[in-house]
């Protein structure tokens, strides 16, 4: 079972992934085809359920013309930043009550 961060970083990619391919209009099962991987597979990277080895992330940035830092967080901050926009957006909620604000905030 993932803990927290690892959801957040396999979600991260997956969203990398998924708008890359939209990119240049890959279709999932073109991707799929070529990483010798199921459709469903690709559909489970992209949305961060699935966690393939690594050479599976060389290959997509192979696949892409990217160097694998495009897909891969360099470090934790990108995943940082996405806690600090979701914070703000909880605060910004005018119909909701500052303790479940908080609440939420903690959950994060």
């Amino acid at each position: 079972m993932m803990n927290d961060e690892e959801k957040k970083f396999y979600v991260y990619v997956g969203n990398k992934i998924f708008s890359l391919r939209k990119s240049i209009k890959m279709k999932q099962h073109e991707l799929a085809e070529i990483l010798g991987l199921s459709r469903a597979s690709v559909v489970n990277i992209e949305k961060g359920r699935q966690t393939p080895p690594l050479h599976t992330y060389w290959r997509i940035s192979e696949i892409f013309r990217v160097s694998p830092d495009k897909i891969l967080p360099i470090n934790n901050q990108h995943l940082l930043s996405d806690d600090l926009k979701l914070k703000k957006k909880i605060e910004g909620l005018d119909d909701m009550s500052q303790k479940d604000k908080d609440v939420l905030s903690d959950l994060i």
